[in-house]
């Protein structure tokens, strides 16, 4: 059971701090000309998700998320990235759109976009705008979704009930496995550009214990 709930953590986003706006700052994420690829974080967008249990086709817990409202603020961005083995701290304040999204589990939750990242509430990365393979950074957040988190490929083909997703592949190593050197056991989480967050999925084993995916959308 636990892992079933911080599975479906892990696909909610958090809350974020913040307050003033900066429209007109030279890191106003309206100012990346590569965010034009990115074009799923609008308001009414609608994506339905439901857990699915190792090969089963039947889907459990189903959430579904609403972008309902968007604002302009200045957040707290502090994640690690990484240099082969060397880790840097990256920790200022930004301006970022934040996306307030409604789901029949958390009620509200958001999405923020920043010039390098979309990223949680907690002013953490889930994907870079300019994604690259062998891409690693470090998410500054509580243990349960604290995570070293690297971008393997940019064009793994997605099947899920909602249809076949070209995606980036990002792997997750979090803070309470057991193991975080033991490949077989990981997180997955895959992104599309046009269409947002797909599936996460929970590796014991190289095999898919559990994964949450899209099954619908209305856009």
């Amino acid at each position: 059971m636990y892992k079933i709930f911080s599975l479906i953590a892990l696909c909610a986003v958090m809350c974020v701090v913040g307050c003033s706006k900066d429209d007109n700052s030279p890191n106003n994420p309206n100012n990346n000309s590569n965010l034009k690829d990115w074009d799923w974080l609008k308001v009414g967008n609608k994506w339905e998700y439901a857990t699915f249990f190792g090969k089963s086709d039947n889907p459990r817990y189903p959430m579904t998320n609403e972008l309902i409202y968007e604002d302009v603020q200045e957040i707290n961005i502090s994640y690690y990235v990484y240099s082969g083995s060397n880790k840097t701290k990256i920790a200022t304040k930004k301006p970022a759109k934040v996306f307030y999204t409604f789901n029949n589990i958390y009620n509200e939750s958001y999405w923020t976009l920043t010039d390098e990242f979309i990223g949680d509430g907690y002013g953490s990365p889930e994907v870079f705008i300019n994604s690259y393979v062998g891409q690693k950074w470090e998410v500054d957040a509580p243990d349960y979704i604290h995570s070293i988190s690297e971008v393997v490929s940019l064009n793994t083909k997605v099947t899920t009930p909602s249809g076949t997703f070209n995606c980036i592949k990002i792997i997750h190593k979090l803070a309470k496995d057991a193991n975080l050197t033991n490949p077989k056991n990981r997180r997955e989480s895959y992104f599309c550009k046009k269409y947002g967050f797909i599936q996460h999925s929970i590796i014991e084993n190289d095999t898919i214990f559990e994964a949450r995916k899209l099954i619908s959308k209305n856009f």
